[in-house]
């Protein structure tokens, strides 16, 4: 996954599952992926160490990865979102039963 679409993965994933992470964690993320600072600006920020930084944005990932491992939302939405485009192209009924199946 190349860096673009790994910092958009998890974006999704966050805007999923982001309010279950607790305030620090999202300062955090939101630092790391929306406003784009670095991993030492954010230490600076925090009065922690880059090392720290690197972990707490690691755990962090990691912990939204497995959230949709467990529950799977951005992987139905994209599944959903695929059906749906295809069903406005064709107008293919059999696709409306596969969205109602899901």
């Amino acid at each position: 996954m190349e860096l673009l679409e790994k910092k958009n993965y998890f974006i999704q994933l966050f805007d999923l599952y982001g309010s279950i992470l607790t305030k620090n964690q999202i300062e955090y993320f939101k630092y790391y992926f929306e406003e784009d600072l670095t991993l030492n600006e954010i230490a600076i920020l925090n009065g922690k160490t880059k090392s720290a930084s690197f972990d707490a944005i690691d755990k962090i990932c990691k912990y939204l990865e497995n959230y949709e491992e467990k529950i799977g939302m951005l992987k139905y939405k994209v599944k959903k979102n695929e059906l749906v485009e295809k069903y406005l192209e064709t107008k293919n009924e059999k696709l409306l039963e596969e969205l109602k199946e899901l």
